[in-house]
């Protein structure tokens, strides 16, 4: 992903890699104190719960189916990639950070925007949202699967969804906006959390080079974005990866 980082980074060239790559501080993953912050509020509630004296006692049940519904709708709402199909691909195995994974084929809706990353992300997100909810030959809706892929070259940045299995996709009203196929890959996957704007995926770009050189793998092309949450999801939770097909 032509993205800013320095030093600059070219993954399609290993000459030099390991030295422009340099290894970011170890970081350990959000989620666990996310979840274990959680966990300690969901505790505490339930502790206080019984010095709650209202009026009726049939408030209490109230009061708790209505706190268990939130919890629900709060998980849902946050943990949105859970509910969504992802593309099926075999596991390889890893290397150090990285995991290797091979995918098939897939049918995809695809649209090209000028601008900056954030920029991008949101008009390409909003282009192929409307074809898969119906601006489509067929006027149907599509089901909508993860990763969003998102990768940049001097054209511009490239906004993928990835179609659902056994789903031909119609022709699109947009005419910004194509359907084609991505052909079978084997991909090193760096996954994080966090933010995903220009600065922190420059950054993981820098991570994603210093592995790619010290397992001895060699890039084909650029990295591309995989995001598998929709923006509305706190950065904490979020699991983002980043993509390179590579050799063999």
């Amino acid at each position: 992903m032509n993205l800013p980082a320095l030093p600059p980074i070219d993954l399609a060239n290993m000459k030099n890699l390991a030295q422009l790559a340099k290894k970011e501080a170890s970081r350990s993953s959000a989620i666990p104190v996310a979840c274990t912050l959680l966990a300690a509020a969901g505790v505490l509630a339930w502790r206080l719960a019984p010095m709650i004296r209202p009026r009726r006692r049939s408030y209490r049940g109230w009061w708790m189916a209505g706190a268990g519904l939130a919890a629900v709708g709060l998980a849902r709402w946050q943990l949105q990639r859970w509910f969504s199909p992802e593309p099926a691909y075999e596991v390889e195995g890893a290397r150090g950070e990285l995991e290797l994974r091979r995918y098939p084929a897939v049918r995809v809706a695809a649209t090209t925007v000028d601008g900056t990353w954030e920029y991008a992300l949101n008009e390409g997100f909003a282009r192929l949202a409307g074809f898969i909810f119906g601006r489509n030959a067929r006027h149907e809706r599509i089901t909508m699967t993860a990763p969003v892929l998102g990768t940049g070259d001097r054209d511009g940045y490239r906004l993928t969804f990835v179609m659902p299995a056994g789903v031909a996709p119609p022709a699109p009203d947009d005419a910004r906006v194509e359907v084609g196929e991505l052909p079978s890959r084997r991909v090193a996957v760096l996954r994080f959390n966090g933010r995903h704007d220009a600065e922190a995926i420059a950054s993981h770009k820098r991570e994603l080079a210093h592995a790619l050189a010290l397992n001895g793998l060699h890039p084909r092309g650029e990295a591309t974005f995989a995001g598998y949450d929709p923006p509305t999801t706190l950065p904490v939770l979020r699991r983002n990866e980043l993509w390179v097909e590579v050799e063999g």
